[in-house]
């Protein structure tokens, strides 16, 4: 477990603490939704990303259950993970 994600995880049990994240970018592992691109990324992804864990902060942002003590500043931003579909 990262720093990070060890801080997040404990102002997520204590809406007390509240976190304010700044990050110039927030790098995680695509995830294919097909089996063919699976396939073809897998090795790639492996190489690329290694063991690196995945950023909790980054996954809750995403799925939109960020709490309200938690928030998170990025001066950069990945193309297209940010566009509302």
């Amino acid at each position: 477990m990262t720093l990070i994600n060890a801080l997040v995880r404990r102002a997520c049990d204590d809406s007390s603490i509240r976190l304010r994240i700044f990050t110039a970018l927030t790098l995680e592992r695509p995830l294919p939704s097909l089996d063919m691109e699976r396939r073809f990324l897998e090795p790639a992804l492996d190489r690329l990303f290694g063991d690196y864990p995945q950023v909790d902060d980054a996954r809750l942002l995403r799925d939109g259950t960020l709490p309200d003590n938690i928030e998170v500043t990025e001066f950069f931003l990945q193309a297209a993970n940010s566009l509302i579909p």
